[in-house]
């Protein structure tokens, strides 16, 4: 059995053969800060979230910066993000396991849609209809229609 292919996937190591002299190039997206978290919606748009709290989108089939709005407070750590399969939201939610606020993002321009206290580990269901998260003892659900 060739483990190549299971290395390149686990470990990163490049199977043969590969042709290094040719240097590939993918788009750079321009940024000043250090980022807490970044996620690619299906539609090719790349989000990320600062360490300052904004958020920055970029298409990237162009590289070009769709927007960069302060979202959250740099004093509330850092967030993940996590895009609805639909490719209509992102959700801004913070790495500890502790409740905390989960805003709702439109991923087309930044604007605000939903915002739910106390919640944490946000997800979407895969028609991005629904969005679910925990509050501790219990799963809440919200529409996103």
């Amino acid at each position: 059995m060739d483990l190549a292919p299971l290395h390149v996937l686990l470990l990163g190591i490049p199977q043969e053969p590969w042709d290094y002299s040719t240097p590939r190039r993918g788009a750079r997206f321009k940024h000043d800060i250090a980022f807490w978290d970044a996620v690619v919606s299906r539609d090719g748009i790349l989000v990320g979230v600062d360490a300052e709290g904004s958020i920055r989108g970029w298409d990237t089939t162009t590289g070009r910066r769709l927007y960069h709005r302060a979202v959250v407070s740099k004093a509330d750590g850092p967030k993940r993000l996590t895009c609805s399969p639909d490719g209509r939201f992102v959700a801004i939610s913070s790495r500890d396991v502790e409740p905390s606020v989960v805003i709702v993002l439109s991923l087309a321009t930044a604007k605000e849609v939903r915002r739910v206290d106390l919640c944490t580990s946000p997800v979407f269901s895969p028609d991005g209809a629904v969005l679910a998260a925990a509050d501790g003892g219990r799963i809440r659900r919200w529409s996103m229609k």
